[in-house]
């Protein structure tokens, strides 16, 4: 949405009926003109090098074929095309705890969070400049903190675990224990 209200032309893709159906109410109640498409990134009626950029935020590690995703997604940017992709690591015990623990509707049986390292080994096979980043180590702590204790609790235990992990996430093998990745690839 706030591409479009920076006067961009979208397209807005997913799967899920329900969701596009929600997202067309938003912008529309928010006056954004969006194209809005259900659609399967296995699947895409969409011609190559279509886009400027493509923006995957928590989908990747729901898909199948996630190597083949990548370069259909790859192909729909033109020549210097931005992919921006935002997954949750596999290694951070933070995460692991939470999600068995106090698992939430957001958490599906078919998803499968990445190893670092090789999630930005994916990238860097397949686009000319790729930008990794890592977030949040001990941050995840502060939602675990809240369940168990209440929501005042966890919040008091976020600030000084999120600045923590600014230190930590450079650090190149600890960095690994992120639970979200972020990667910026060019085409």
């Amino acid at each position: 949405m706030n591409l479009a209200r920076m006067g961009l032309k979208v397209t807005a893709i997913d799967l899920s009926e329900v969701r596009i159906a929600e997202a067309q109410n938003r912008a529309r109640d928010l006056g954004l003109e969006i194209e809005f498409l259900v659609g399967d990134a296995e699947q895409l009626d969409i011609p190559s090098e279509t886009f400027d950029a493509v923006h995957c935020a928590a989908i990747l590690h729901h898909r199948p074929h996630v190597d083949r995703d990548l370069v259909q997604l790859r192909d729909l940017l033109r020549p210097g095309g931005s992919f921006l992709a935002m997954e949750p690591g596999l290694l951070n015990p933070f995460a692991f705890l939470r999600r068995r623990f106090f698992p939430t509707s957001v958490h599906t049986p078919d998803e499968r969070p990445f190893i670092p390292a090789k999630f930005f080994a994916m990238f860097r096979q397949r686009f000319r400049i790729v930008e990794c980043r890592h977030f949040y180590i001990l941050s995840l702590v502060a939602p675990i903190v809240a369940k168990i204790a209440g929501r005042r609790a966890g919040s008091l235990v976020l600030g000084p675990t999120a600045a923590v992990d600014e230190l930590l996430c450079r650090l190149p093998i600890v960095r690994e224990l992120a639970w979200y990745l972020d990667v910026h690839a060019i085409k």
